[in-house]
């Protein structure tokens, strides 16, 4: 996973530790925008760790093949999602955001997510889906 730092980024590891300075990113990392920092060295971590949870669960399981290169957490009220096809997963705010990922994951199984460019679930309990 990386994170933007300024003019750079930052490589963080498993518990949103950052190990690198060095952002030589890879096709298997996420970027994440907007999430703060206890500081900007190595060792330091993410300050919330309902970030992190979300970041495990789009790893693992059915979630993993969307293929989320971006968590945009600009916005703690609107957090976004975007994959390497271009879709755009809107979870709402970040309280809500990991029982909205149990939402996509129960799409993921019954529809082909790939043929929309937005899935709006930020309205609990609804999905809007926008198709390409």
């Amino acid at each position: 996973m990386s994170a933007p730092s300024g003019e750079g980024c930052l490589t963080l590891g498993e518990g949103g530790v950052i190990v690198s300075t060095d952002c030589s990113r890879s096709a298997s990392m996420i970027e994440l925008r907007g999430a703060r920092l206890s500081g900007d060295g190595v060792g330091d971590v993410l300050l919330d760790e309902a970030i992190v949870r979300l970041i495990d669960a789009l790893r693992g399981g059915i979630l993993a093949s969307l293929g989320t290169e971006r968590i945009d957490l600009t916005d703690s009220g609107s957090v976004e999602l975007e994959t390497g096809s271009g879709l755009r997963v809107l979870l709402g705010d970040m309280d809500g955001a990991l029982s909205r990922l149990s939402s996509l994951a129960a799409l993921s199984r019954s529809l082909d997510v790939e043929e929309y460019e937005v899935i709006d679930l930020r309205f609990g309990g609804e999905a809007t889906l926008v198709p390409r």
